[in-house]
């Protein structure tokens, strides 16, 4: 059953339930509860079976949907808890305080009750060990999926790009789209990155504030004076279309994001793992699940079944039903995903239809008897057009990388930042020629690659412009430097854009 639960008895399998009236961020269900704001690091939350840090909790759900909120202990040592003692005094009164708590947050008593209780159920679990699972409770899967999400870097499509003069700190633009494979347990996301114009020295790349090279799943490759030349990661054209839509015996038409689709990779999140269980006390054991899948060209209609493509791939180990037919058999109790991909016999539109073979008989483990975990939900189709991704007319500074989901690296992949300085030409009035690009500060430098750069889409030829003053300028630019004058130091890291 749809709803927000929350366990509101310590030791107890019972749960309330509240209902979800309207569409709303899992956030706001959260605040409703009414517990002190302290409280928030040790709640664990999940969405359909799906754990959300705290920094998703702006997520949407529905009156559909299923949410489950419980507190956890911070640590093995439950030196965190010192932080809540204050919430703590609350939970001895909590008969009496509960009106008060509801009538200042604005929850039913019930709710303000349920909120004071956690925080004595916090004490509790950090007192006392949890029980170890029993020989039912195991899976195949002790370790769990390892998932990639994302990136938080920006998507600016039809943007200004940037043109870096000087010596600071950048935070790239995603220039295509990401996208995720994902190989049995581990998915591993593809991104692209774009310094702005022109050929840029990249330095001390990090992932948040971590350097890059500390992470033992990013790969990456910098590009300078980029093209369309052929990538080494990032190989094709990809457009993903999202969804969040429960896979049933009922037919499910989505349509290919691209005009010129090659192949067609189908995400499917097994939200509660899959697997049976006669009753709590008996052995868990594995279950399947099937998909129907077949393929129509809407230019012409023509349709294709599943192993009538060119070519399939599973992320998992596979049984072929029929020609239309796949089931995926596995035995765990952690979520996890599986996909499809298949090579289209021709380039062009297809619409995807996919659907369970059988009726889903999953149930709500928290509420019934353990029996069978097998929903599943479609997350999203990927559309993929053999051809580069990027094609500049001006080049640029690009970044490929590649981030595979390890106990280290997982979930939404912070900002990548680096530390970013653009090489421009110099002029020289002895030789009256140009240099090679060189990094410099120097803002009558910056201000001739501005008038006469490839960046400038309406260039001034070189014979339009006083070379020798820019020169001159320039040396007293130096001169300035080098009598100590901070305003002019290059080596300083500063925006010298702002001083043209």
């Amino acid at each position: 059953m749809t709803g927000l639960y929350v366990r509101n008895k310590l030791f107890s399998s019972i749960v309330e339930r509240t209902a979800i009236s309207e569409n709303t961020q899992i956030r706001a269900l959260i605040n409703r509860i009414g517990l002190p704001v302290e409280l928030e690091e040790y709640l664990h939350v999940t969405h359909e079976g799906e754990y959300i840090p705290r920094d998703e909790w702006e997520r949407m759900v529905t009156p559909h949907d299923i949410v489950r909120v419980s507190v956890v202990p911070a640590g093995g040592d439950g030196g965190g808890l010192f932080a809540a003692l204050a919430g703590l005094a609350l939970a001895v009164f909590a008969p009496y305080a509960a009106p008060f708590v509801a009538g200042a947050l604005g929850v039913s008593t019930t709710v303000a009750t349920v909120g004071i209780m956690f925080v004595g159920s916090l004490l509790l679990n950090a007192m006392f060990a949890p029980p170890s699972l029993k020989p039912g409770d195991q899976s195949d899967d002790s370790a769990g999926f390892l998932g990639v999400s994302g990136i938080k870097n920006q998507t600016r499509p039809h943007g200004a790009v940037r043109c870096i003069y000087g010596t600071y700190k950048v935070a790239p633009d995603v220039a295509a789209e990401s996208y995720i494979l994902t190989s049995g347990d581990v998915q591993t996301l593809y991104s692209l990155f774009d310094f702005g114009y022109g050929e840029i020295d990249v330095s001390s790349i990090e992932i948040g504030n971590t350097a890059i090279g500390k992470y033992a799943g990013a790969q990456y490759k910098i590009r300078k004076n980029y093209t369309n030349e052929a990538l080494t990661y990032y190989k094709n054209d990809n457009v993903t279309d999202g969804y969040n839509t429960e896979i049933r015996n009922t037919n499910i038409a989505r349509v290919a994001p691209s005009n010129e689709s090659n192949e067609v990779t189908i995400t499917i999140q097994f939200s509660m793992g899959l697997g049976y269980q006669y009753d709590k006390h008996s052995e868990f054991r594995e279950w399947f699940a099937g998909f129907h899948v077949h393929y129509r060209k809407v230019s012409t209609g023509q349709v294709v079944n599943l192993y009538q493509t060119t070519y399939r791939s599973f992320s998992h180990a596979t049984t072929q039903l029929d020609v239309a037919s796949v089931q995926v058999a596995r035995r765990t109790k952690q979520p996890f995903v599986f996909t499809i991909t298949a090579g289209m016999p021709s380039s062009g539109e297809w619409e995807v239809n996919v659907y369970r073979t059988r009726w889903p008989i999953y149930y709500d483990r928290a509420l019934e008897e353990d029996t069978y975990l097998d929903k599943t939900v479609l997350t999203s189709i990927r559309s993929t057009t053999y051809r580069k991704a990027l094609d500049f007319a001006t080049p640029h500074t690009i970044m490929e990388m590649r981030v595979t989901a390890t106990d280290q690296l997982s979930g939404v992949v912070d900002n990548i930042t680096a530390m970013c300085a653009r090489r421009i030409p110099t002029w020289d009035g002895n030789s009256q020629v140009f240099s090679a690009p060189v990094q410099t500060s120097n803002p009558a430098w910056i201000a001739l690659d501005l008038l006469r750069g490839t960046a400038n889409p309406d260039a001034i030829p070189d014979t339009r412009i006083d070379l020798f003053s820019f020169w001159y300028w320039a040396s007293y630019c130096d001169r300035m430097a080098a009598q100590g004058d901070n305003y002019y130091q290059a080596a300083v890291n500063w925006d010298a854009r702002r001083t043209v």
